[in-house]
């Protein structure tokens, strides 16, 4: 984490940052890193790592209420009043986004994901209830069918198998149950999609819509207006303006700070949108691509990677009082969905809900490994 903070810092001198870009920068992505800061290096007591990670379950199972509300209130002026874009993405629950324009729907999916996760990994190793991880499954099923969030009929299997992963041969018949009945309940969600969202698109089929929403998102020339490249083709698109050979700088450290920020109410925009005329923070990876280059990307996913090597490492640590060794379960996972998430969303770059997860978990994971002397043999 301190390599990509020098690299995005250094990146912001060598390409001279403006002192206002430099602000909505570090606005972006300093106030979340002292949340990290604070759980590895300030010793807060384990109970109240205990209760905030309560409280985020907590958070999540109330979201359907927000969401019900965006459905039934918002949505509907939004379609009266003809503003462009799906209606659909007014539903964000408590989560970022402007009201009658597009909002951080997918960033909730996958916040939802994890939480299902993290509750199932506490279930398994008996730390809640099944009639709470019932009630968690159903109020965070409720806010995904609102949401239209396609990203979760991945998220939560991946995150699931991660939990269960050595169930696939110690219990392979519960494990196969079990992967029949996720299955069908993401079959499920995503046929909910169908009828409420995606039924008059070309009076497409089922399995015809499934490919069509699925398949754009791999798409290379894929593009949803003339200024939103789609998130495949962002990619390439940061790929066609730089080189290695005529100006290896940019290419592997970026522009710095603030470079691919699409909208601010301080500077307008970052200065290569303003250079180039597209969104270039269309996912996470595409705006570190562009503010901290191939190695800020590299850095920071490699963050997740250290941090599941320690998760990976402290739930199995006899050390680790028994609730903390549930949760890390839940968090390993967390550490796989995490970084994906960044190819679909900006999610944990610089959506503040994700974010403040993100550094949360990462925080987590660095108070427990400092508290049990580093590298604990399983």
């Amino acid at each position: 984490m301190a390599l990509w903070w020098t690299t995005l810092l250094f990146s912001s001198l060598a390409n001279g940052v403006h002192t206002l870009d430099w602000l909505v920068g570090l606005r972006i992505y300093l106030p979340v890193f002292g949340i990290f800061a604070y759980l590895a290096y300030c010793q807060p007591s384990d109970q109240l790592l205990k209760r905030l990670i309560v409280f985020i379950v907590a958070i999540a199972s109330i979201q359907w209420i927000f969401c019900l509300y965006q459905k039934l209130q918002v949505v509907p002026i939004r379609v009266v009043l003809h503003y462009p874009g799906s209606p659909w993405d007014s539903i964000v629950g408590t989560f970022g986004g402007e009201k009658y324009g597009g909002g951080e729907s997918g960033s909730l999916g996958i916040y939802l994901s994890i939480i299902i996760v993290v509750a199932a990994a506490l279930r398994k190793n008996r730390q809640m209830t099944s009639g709470l991880l019932l009630l968690i499954l159903l109020t965070s099923i409720a806010a995904m069918a609102m949401i239209e969030s396609k990203v979760v009929a991945v998220m939560i299997p991946l995150g699931c198998f991660l939990v269960y992963r050595e169930y696939t041969f110690k219990q392979p018949i519960k494990f196969l149950l079990g992967a029949i009945l996720l299955g069908g309940l993401m079959l499920g969600v995503l046929v909910v999609y169908y009828y409420a969202y995606w039924q008059t698109d070309n009076n497409l089929g089922l399995i015809e819509a499934l490919y069509s929403r699925f398949a754009y998102s791999f798409d290379p020339y894929f593009q949803a207006s003339t200024t939103n490249l789609g998130r495949v083709k962002s990619l390439i698109f940061w790929w066609d303006k730089h080189s290695l050979l005529d100006n290896p700088l940019t290419l592997l450290i970026g522009h710095g700070l603030a470079s691919a920020v699409s909208a601010s109410s301080i500077i307008g925009e970052g200065t290569e949108v303003h250079r180039y005329g597209v969104m270039l923070d269309v996912t996470g990876a595409s705006k570190l691509l562009w503010e901290s280059g191939f190695i800020g990307l590299l850095l920071f996913l490699l963050t997740f990677a250290i941090g599941f090597n320690r998760a990976k490492c402290l739930k199995g640590y006899p050390g680790l009082p028994e609730w903390h060794r549930a949760a890390m379960s839940g968090v390993e996972a967390a550490m796989v969905l995490m970084p994906i998430s960044i190819f679909y969303e900006v999610t944990v770059v610089s959506s503040p809900p994700m974010q403040f997860m993100a550094m949360f978990l990462l925080g987590y994971v660095a108070y427990w490994w400092r508290e049990t002397g580093g590298a604990p043999r399983v």
